[in-house]
Formats: structure tokens, sequence, C-alpha cells
């Protein structure tokens, strides 16, 4: 992970009413909650730095979670691969169709 020079930490709670509206908006737009969470991370972070691209480091841990469902018994280990991902929507901030599209779009 060279170049990875800052690390922060934010925690919050989210409202129950906070929750069923965004419960509301992932049904309507059927995105995923890490693609609702990655468009938000994306709209603060553009808006506090006016950077048009956002560099993130995603992770995966090579389990579907089909595979839960499933004996997984005899399955020993786990492995997790590391995906850079070079966020750069090419709508406007006030557009939040559009960049939860492109990011949902960007992630499959």
């Amino acid at each position: 992970l060279r170049g990875l020079q800052q690390h922060t930490e934010i925690h919050f709670t989210i409202s129950s009413k906070t929750v069923v509206t965004i419960r509301k908006i992932l049904t309507k737009t059927k995105t995923h909650m890490d693609e609702f969470l990655l468009s938000v991370l994306y709209y603060t972070y553009k808006d506090c730095t006016n950077a048009s691209i956002m560099p993130i480091l995603l992770s995966g841990y090579g389990r579907d979670n089909k595979l839960y469902q499933s004996r997984v018994a005899g399955i020993i280990g786990l492995f997790t691969a590391f995906y850079p991902v070079l966020l750069h929507p090419k709508c406007s901030l006030t557009d939040i169709p559009s960049l939860l599209s492109f990011i949902k779009n960007q992630l499959r």
C-alpha cells in the first residue's frame, strides 16, 4: 500500500428516520448500501476538496454471500483482495440520481 499517507476514521450515528429514508432510496434506485455510501463519500470529498477524482482502495474477501447459505464446514481461510478505484463521475453533485448510477455502474 505504498503511497497511502493518511488514514482518517469517521464515526457517526444515523437516526432511525434517516435509515428509513436511505432504505427507500436504495429500493427505488436498486442500489446496494456500499454503492450508496461511496456516493455519499464522493459527494463529501468533492465538496470539501474540490477535487474531481477520488482515489480509493476497496477490499473484497473472495466469498460471495450465497456461499454462506451453503455448507462451509470444510472451508478454511480467508482471502483478501484489494481493488484500486478512481471515482470520477461526469455529473454534477446536484444530480444525485446520476451520481448514484455512475458509482453503481463503475463498481459492477
